[in-house]
């Protein structure tokens, strides 16, 4: 068996990921002591409050973005000024717009920032194995450099700020 260390970020548990925010740690444990004393109270507002909160807190902690990230590669000479082609893999799924929407953003920053754009349907055999391994809530899935990147709709807000910094 791999130890956490070993596994990519989206791999590791939520509480070693957790554990290495403390922040989140303190918010959740004071969330769910708030949570016990607002029930005992009779505060139902307070309660549904703190209760969200408790649910919230593991996804801040999570970040595809977080503790495992590669170092950007060297940029190859030629394409687009010398920097390097990022990798995006799209899991699609049939009659889905959302796959539709993500593909053609995706076209349209490629005349911008070097990409190399794959579209992998879920039900083949590498999309099954993307979705085992990532579990995205649903398509597309959106993998950059080898990473889960988005799941639903593409935000490309945060996808040019990430293009930016390593393309």
């Amino acid at each position: 068996m791999a130890r956490s260390e070993d596994r990519s970020p989206a791999e590791r548990p939520i509480a070693r990921r957790t554990a290495t925010r403390p922040g989140t740690c303190l918010l959740m444990a004071g969330a769910a002591v708030g949570l016990v004393v607002a029930f005992l109270l009779g505060a139902p507002a307070v309660s549904v409050f703190l209760a969200g909160l408790l649910l919230i807190c593991p996804l801040l902690a999570w970040s595809p973005s977080g503790n495992g990230r590669r170092a950007a590669a060297p940029a190859p000479a030629g394409g687009h000024g010398g920097r390097r082609a990022v990798e995006v893999v799209v899991v699609t799924s049939p009659s889905c717009h959302l796959c539709e929407d993500a593909l053609a953003a995706l076209s349209g920053l490629a005349e911008e920032f070097p990409l190399s754009v794959r579209a992998v349907d879920i039900g083949s055999p590498e999309g099954a194995r993307i979705v085992e391994r990532y579990r995205p809530a649903m398509p597309p899935a959106v993998l950059v450099d080898g990473e889960l990147f988005s799941a639903g709709r593409l935000p490309r807000g945060k996808l040019r700020r990430y293009l930016e910094r390593v393309a």
